[in-house]
């Protein structure tokens, strides 16, 4: 997306519209765990209702909505990759937690820079070379490796949270190929579709496997509502608003507040990872993340 030049004025709007966005998107890991139907089918409604407002917001901004030929394949190649994302990031919630699920696909920021020295020949800053044994480091003292081992569902947890942090980095280095070329669409519109794909994909992957899709009372209905509209759709929108008003470096940091306070919820919520070494680790894997946003370039 185009970057507006950065003032003090549209630096502060910024802020505030991406810290209000990362705290929508905090929650999302509490209502997939408290919906109680298989996490799949929590990821189609999630997908169904969020594109049913971003669709609903682009319309009433009166953005144009049809993708050219050439932008198509990237909006397509977006939603398959944040299928595999959330699907699997839903079952590791189940098995490590909202907040320690969380905190580890945001490493993603990791994989990004390593995206950069393998495929793009970049050179991987000192910080950045640090932030991966931090990042390991933090995560084994976040799972409690090093007190009592690590359980198999850990293990399995923490592998599907990688993976899909794996599928997260190809859908952010997408969505920003579709912003990048000339017959972009508004990042609202854009962001609808990609919904829309995801939905799509999420749905035939649900019937492939057999999960069934029916809700079982109102009660769900309103936490998937409220997950697809609040979380998935206003979260994003408010990002997308507020990350062409600052530098991608300050953004970057600014959004390190979503796992922050996702774990906060999980420790206040669940008690879940509150010991002292838990809560070190997770101090670290955050500060790993920030380390592995890439600086601004110097002149």
């Amino acid at each position: 997306m185009d970057m507006i030049p950065e003032t003090a004025a549209s630096s502060r709007r910024g802020t505030l519209l991406v810290l209000a966005g990362s705290f929508c998107i905090s929650f999302a890991a509490f209502f997939v765990k408290g919906a109680p139907i298989d996490s799949s089918a929590v990821a189609f409604y999630r997908f169904l209702f969020g594109a049913i407002a971003m669709l609903a917001v682009a319309l009433v901004q009166r953005s144009p909505m049809k993708p050219s030929k050439r932008l198509l394949p990237f909006i397509i190649m977006a939603g398959l990759f944040f299928v595999g994302d959330v699907l699997l990031w839903h079952k590791s919630i189940l098995l490590l937690g909202p907040g320690v699920a969380t905190i580890v696909i945001n490493f993603e920021v990791i994989f990004l820079a390593l995206f950069g020295v393998i495929f793009l020949k970049e050179r991987m800053s000192l910080q950045q070379k640090l932030a991966i044994p931090f990042a390991l480091l933090g995560l084994a003292l976040l799972l409690g490796v090093f007190e009592h081992g690590l359980p198999e569902t850990a293990a399995i947890g923490t592998a599907f949270s990688l993976v899909a942090s794996l599928f997260y980095t190809g859908y952010i280095l997408t969505v920003r190929r579709t912003q990048m070329l000339p017959e972009k669409l508004n990042p609202i519109a854009n962001m609808a579709w990609i919904t829309t794909v995801t939905c799509a994909g999420t749905f035939v992957v649900c019937m492939i496997t057999g999960v069934s899709l029916h809700v079982p009372d109102v009660k769900t209905l309103g936490t998937l509502a409220v997950l697809g509209i609040f979380c998935q759709s206003l979260g994003w929108v408010l990002l997308s608003l507020g990350l062409p008003l600052m530098s991608p470096f300050r953004a970057g940091i600014l959004m390190l507040t979503q796992p922050a306070m996702s774990y906060l919820w999980d420790c206040l919520v669940y008690g879940t990872a509150t010991g002292p070494l838990n809560i070190i680790g997770a101090i670290l894997a955050i500060v790993a993340i920030g380390m592995g946003i890439k600086n601004p370039a110097k002149k």
